[in-house]
């Protein structure tokens, strides 16, 4: 595309693209759902292990680690890994479909 320009001929390029980046987002939430399935099992047996040995401080444990991570990145903390990643793979796709839209206006 940057040696030629953008013709016709691009959508080989573009569309493709404008698909991988749609197909990535998917990809993002689909992950973020498995996420949030595992992470909920896990306090779920975290609940469990607490119920059968409270003596081991497994939330005290958390608490301390979680606070700890937070004090240390507060401007990262925020920020969700899934909203870069769909983020990005929504950038390809706007790109792909933008360039197709050049392509056949050309």
């Amino acid at each position: 595309m940057s040696q030629r320009g953008i013709e016709t001929s691009t959508l080989v390029i573009s569309v493709p693209m404008a698909f991988l980046g749609v197909y990535g987002v998917l990809a993002c939430l689909k992950f973020r759902e498995r996420f949030n399935l595992h992470n909920k099992l896990a306090v779920e047996l975290r609940d469990q292990l607490v119920a059968l040995h409270p003596g081991l401080e497994v939330r005290t444990a958390w608490s301390s680690a979680y606070g700890a991570r937070r004090s240390k990145y507060r401007a990262l903390f925020r920020v969700r890994l899934y909203a870069l990643w769909v983020a990005l793979h929504g950038g390809i796709a706007l790109v792909g479909v933008m360039l197709s839209i050049f392509a056949l206006a050309a």
